[in-house]
């Protein structure tokens, strides 16, 4: 009886790990990439919602626009984007000035489908979005 369930553990175990590993794809070496796409994007948005801050203390008004931001040199260029996915050509953050401050509306955000997650048995795209009061999150 005692080898039955070391036997029914065991493959709990081995199953747990499977799917595991086949829905997070820690095996898929561009998972990987993805994974650090979706971090950098969140970072990117922090950066560009700071100088947007620090544009508004230092000029009393909100950037017309991200080029604003980047002539002024409150960001770099390249935070004004998202990098892609593989094989996909990063796109400028949607920005909507309007937004600051409000926390129902959202100040940035990259285009959809710039990213992807594989699941166990689909693929679902999502986007990363920044609101008016700064809070960033990735949704589907």
């Amino acid at each position: 009886m005692r080898l039955f369930w070391i036997t029914i553990i065991t493959v709990a175990l081995v199953t747990c790990v499977f799917l595991l590993f086949s829905t997070v794809n820690v095996l898929d070496p561009q998972h990987a990439g993805k994974v650090c796409n979706k971090l950098e994007c969140v970072r990117r948005q922090k950066a560009v919602y700071l100088g947007v801050r620090s544009y508004m203390e230092d000029h009393g008004r909100i950037p017309n626009d991200l080029q604003s931001l980047v002539d002024a040199k409150y960001v770099r260029s390249e935070d004004t984007f998202c990098p892609g996915d593989f094989g996909k050509t990063p796109q400028p953050f949607q920005y909507n000035p309007g937004a600051i401050g409000v926390s129902s509306e959202t100040l940035l955000s990259d285009n959809a489908g710039s990213h992807t997650q594989r699941h166990l048995l689909s693929v679902s795209r999502f986007r990363v979005l920044t609101k008016g009061n700064g809070e960033t999150a990735v949704v589907p």
